[in-house]
């Protein structure tokens, strides 16, 4: 599903229509076997996982915790309950792999990372939480926890094939990290393509990049739509006008240009408003080119 979007030169103030592929950072699902239940989770506890049994979004699907001294990719940082939900099964309408929006919902609210990053902030967004929910079997017999754990990705990696860094052994160190040198992990992009041809969501080559090195793409404004929830889908000149607002005080010089990410017409009509800025700095020769 391509987003809808809109591209700025800073120094033309001229908008610039994109025919781009989209880009989507939900989960995918894992066709793997499901393994015998595992214990009630704990607070503390470290595990060994990658991207895909991590945005699995269910019941637990990878290995058991491990030593915290040993590698690992995710670390367990509460355990909290979905309430008020008597319904014996967590799955989708017609998907059995898939929580459903409303537990989806509650158990995204149990597990608020903010309990154990108090300074994250929205723009940091190679930190993440990931939280699993007991089997349907355990469901069923009345389990309510949530697993709630957090996982940085790695620079270098692509969107669609995305790899967790090691976290550090003691948690602290992240929770001091996170504070201390922010910009390490922020959401910054680098790609082939250059920032005047294309955005980076919507290149496939495009890669995780440091922000402090100078990245090619780098999301620095997030908002949203001043409408109710009855408002018709905006037209193009809407977007651009409400974006431009949003994004345009972002650039700074002439080698820097944004690109705006916006609700599809299916997103506006399920209540979404959101609108993503990136700032993009052109290369040598894209300057040269366009002088």
């Amino acid at each position: 599903m391509s987003p809808r979007r809109s591209l700025l030169s800073f120094a033309a103030l001229v908008a610039v229509a994109l025919t781009l592929a989209g880009c989507t950072l939900l989960p995918g699902l894992n066709s793997a076997a499901t393994p015998a239940p595992l214990p009630k989770p704990a607070a503390g506890q470290c595990w060994n996982a990658t991207t895909t049994q991590a945005y699995d979004w269910a019941d637990w699907q990878g290995p058991a915790a491990i030593a915290c001294t040993s590698s690992h990719t995710l670390y367990t940082y509460q355990v909290g309950k979905i309430s008020d939900e008597p319904g014996n099964s967590w799955a989708a309408p017609g998907d059995s792999s898939n929580l459903s929006d409303e537990i989806q919902k509650k158990a995204g609210d149990a597990c608020g990372i903010s309990t154990l990053l108090p300074h994250l902030k929205w723009n940091q967004q190679l930190v993440n939480a990931y939280f699993f929910v007991p089997t349907e079997a355990q469901w069923k017999a009345g389990q309510r926890w949530v697993r709630c754990d957090v996982g940085v990705l790695a620079t270098g990696t692509t969107l669609d094939n995305e790899s967790f860094s090691a976290l550090p052994t003691i948690i602290s160190t992240l929770v001091s990290q996170v504070s201390g040198d922010p910009v390490k992990f922020e959401f910054c992009m680098n790609s082939s393509t250059p920032v005047t041809e294309s955005g980076p969501l919507d290149n496939p080559d495009a890669t995780l990049a440091d922000c402090r090195d100078d990245p090619q793409w780098k999301l620095t404004i997030h908002g949203t739509f001043p409408d109710a929830a009855g408002a018709p889908f905006p037209d193009d000149a809407t977007s651009n006008a409400v974006s431009s607002t949003l994004c345009l005080p972002t650039v700074t010089d002439g080698n820097q240009i944004w690109i705006s990410y916006l609700p599809t017409k299916s997103g506006w009509a399920s209540g979404d408003r959101e609108i993503d800025c990136w700032l993009g700095q052109k290369s040598a020769s894209d300057s040269a080119g366009t002088a």
